[in-house]
């Protein structure tokens, strides 16, 4: 049997060149996350004596790995207002931003990479042009401290509110990577990339292509400040590091071992809560029900989400866990922009409304799909959510057959919405741009029967510049 894990070489950071900038104060840790902070080192001439070097690896993580053990991990909220706190617990620890792990099998249209394409390619590739971060490029193996942020302010405020999903034990800044087995400073890295884009500006013409020269100037300026790229390594907990992808696209024979290693993760975390229920993976009922409660739960995490006013925007395939978690939460927005006052300048705005109390429209952190939905007049954020999450599992279903034969379709459609429905309650969260729970719960009620239940395809929600 193919076995769908691997085993790569990590090279401790010397603690020298290492600054924690972030430790989670609710975790109950069996260990120093700053112990974890380690980079890829691809030139390793290591033995087999020195594997407790080594993290475990799976395909499509590209800049992530884990520690490959299960053990419980306990995360407590406080009450607060009258309402009691939350336990979660988690069960897998895993490490991200610790260097481009599968470059190989990196494929990425929007940055216009085929699978392939960086085969052979070092630790770390800069891409000069991105439409997921910020600041407009990206670096492939590093992740950057402001998007790391977003993620641990996001899972607090979320995990608070009942939400499954990751937690963020600990963050580590860091100066050095490895490259062909050779150290490189971070800045040494970053003047790298700047000549990159400043070749790409001696292709421009002042008159022609004058935005594209201030676009450029904005990322050269943007590497060399303080407060731009800064990569760093989180260590993270999950109830699953495994993704619906994984499952999707594991050998046949090697599917049924990471359906049990996440039902064993399930059951550790329901023990440990105190919970009766666990799942029997050696029996057909036992997976059937597992999956439902995989989908229950993505269905009410992703209806949390936007009863808190957020989107996610990429709940594709690689972001749901067989645990039943909304991971990487680095692109949580909030939907809604307000104001005080009339807001004249701000009219032309996607659902633009205004009344006694201000003013509110689509927040423009939300990029490109702000505009209304062709089908549903609802925002295109919105919409992208429900449409990937649903068609996460139609590709699920399609491509892990097994399950499709344990379950009925129609009734994981249910499952889906009925976890959306007691995820987002009776709240309005949209209220101030117009748009009702009534119209999004009718939404979703189309989009979990027709792609779910009659495994309709759904073309992906077009970005506004696509748009006719």
């Amino acid at each position: 049997m193919e076995n769908p894990f691997k085993q790569e070489y990590y090279k401790n950071i010397p603690e020298k060149n290492i600054a924690e900038i972030y430790r989670n104060p609710r975790l109950k840790l069996p260990f120093d996350p700053k112990d974890l902070v380690m980079f890829l080192d691809r030139a390793s001439k290591q033995t087999e004596a020195d594997k407790a070097r080594r993290f475990r690896t799976i395909p499509y993580h590209h800049r992530s790995a884990d520690l490959g053990i299960i053990t419980p991990i306990h995360e407590y909220f406080p009450s607060k207002d009258g309402k009691s706190g939350m336990h979660h617990v988690y069960t897998q620890i895993d490490i991200k931003g610790s260097g481009f792990v599968f470059p190989e099998e990196h494929e990425s249209k929007k940055h216009g990479l085929a699978a392939g394409e960086l085969a052979g390619s070092p630790e770390a590739v800069f891409v000069p042009e991105s439409v997921e971060t910020p600041m407009g490029y990206d670096i492939l193996g590093l992740l950057d401290a402001g998007m790391v942020q977003t993620t641990v302010e996001k899972s607090r405020k979320l995990s608070a509110k009942g939400m499954r999903t990751e937690t963020v034990a600990g963050i580590y800044e860091f100066d050095i990577i490895l490259m062909d087995g050779k150290e490189v400073s971070i800045s040494d890295f970053k003047k790298q990339a700047i000549e990159i884009l400043k070749e790409q500006l001696k292709e421009l013409v002042r008159g022609e292509h004058d935005q594209e020269i201030e676009i450029i100037k904005e990322k050269i300026a943007n590497l060399r400040s303080v407060d731009g790229f800064r990569p760093v390594i989180e260590v993270r907990c999950m109830r699953s590091v495994l993704r619906l992808r994984d499952l999707k696209d594991a050998p046949s024979e090697a599917r049924m071992e990471l359906i049990r290693e996440a039902i064993k993760s399930l059951n550790i975390e329901m023990q440990y809560l105190g919970e009766e229920r666990r799942f029997d993976p050696e029996s057909r009922e036992g997976i059937k029900k597992w999956l439902e409660f995989v989908t229950f739960w993505i269905g009410k995490n992703t209806g949390i989400m936007h009863r808190e006013g957020l989107v996610h925007e990429f709940l594709h395939m690689g972001n749901l866990t067989l645990a039943g978690e909304v991971v990487d939460l680095d692109s949580v927005q909030s939907v809604v922009k307000r104001g005080k006052g009339q807001g004249k300048m701000f009219e032309s705005e996607p659902f633009f409304t205004r009344n006694l109390e201000g003013y509110a429209y689509i927040n423009p952190d939300l990029g490109l799909h702000r505009l209304p939905d062709e089908r549903f007049g609802l925002p295109k954020c919105l919409i992208k959510d429900l449409r990937d999450v649903c068609f996460s599992f139609r590709m699920l279903l399609k491509n892990v057959p097994e399950l499709k034969r344990l379950s009925d379709s129609y009734s994981l459609a249910n499952k889906m919405l009925e976890g959306y429905m007691e995820g987002f309650s009776d709240d309005e969260p949209f209220e101030a741009i117009g748009v009702t729970r009534e119209s999004l719960i009718k939404t979703m009620k189309y989009m979990t029967q027709e792609i779910i239940g009659h495994g309709m395809y759904y073309a992906p929600i077009p970005a506004d510049d696509e748009q006719k």
